[in-house]
């Protein structure tokens, strides 16, 4: 009987892992639940448009539209059905629920594990930095990320351009890094919870 009991906690735990995988794989969602980081009241839901239109375009123009329903159709409806977030559309402002520290954790982690990692555990790959919005002037040079992030002269408006398949190759290393660290979390979560 005990070894039943195991099987199903067993299941429990990898659907666990399975369902804050799959929220925080997507980068909407990511900037979600982000931007209510620090906010103990309701956040206007055109405020998180903004921050993914402008994170996705660099400027902010275009598509907000077309993002906010992306948003009320597929990722908020996940949020709120995992209590990540809490929705009301009456004022169109979400905020956070039970199981939002988790997950800020989860990615607070994933952050610090890729920032404080050793210098020989980074992929490094040859990508064109290019400064503000000048394409102009680039400087062809090798950088990890952590390096470009933490450069003095970078700002947030900088770009990172590539070839197709250096960027293929760079979010699948990235994709399989995030699954692993999130695995090994969950795990130690929940052995200790045991």
């Amino acid at each position: 009987m005990g070894s039943h009991n195991k099987t199903v906690d067993e299941q429990s735990a990898s659907s666990d892992r399975e369902w804050l995988i799959e929220l925080i794989s997507n980068e909407r969602r990511r900037i979600t639940i982000r931007a209510l980081k620090g906010h103990d009241c309701r956040t206007p839901l055109n405020a998180v448009v903004n921050e993914i239109v402008t994170s996705e375009d660099g400027y902010g123009d275009g598509r907000h539209n077309s993002v906010r329903v992306s948003l009320k159709q597929n990722h908020i409806p996940k949020l709120v059905d995992h209590d990540i977030i809490q929705y009301d559309e009456e004022s169109d402002t979400i905020a956070t629920a039970s199981n939002y520290s988790l997950a800020v954790d989860i990615l607070d982690y994933i952050s610090y594990r890729s920032a404080y990692s050793e210098p020989n555990d980074r992929t490094e790959v040859p990508i064109t930095f290019e400064s503000g919005a000048s394409r102009s002037e680039t400087d062809s040079r090798a950088f990890t990320f952590s390096e470009a992030a933490s450069d003095p002269e970078t700002d947030q408006k900088q770009r990172f351009s590539s070839s197709p398949f250096s960027l293929t190759l760079i979010v699948l290393l990235w994709a399989v890094l995030l699954t692993l660290l999130l695995t090994l979390v969950l795990s130690v979560a929940v052995f200790n919870v045991t």
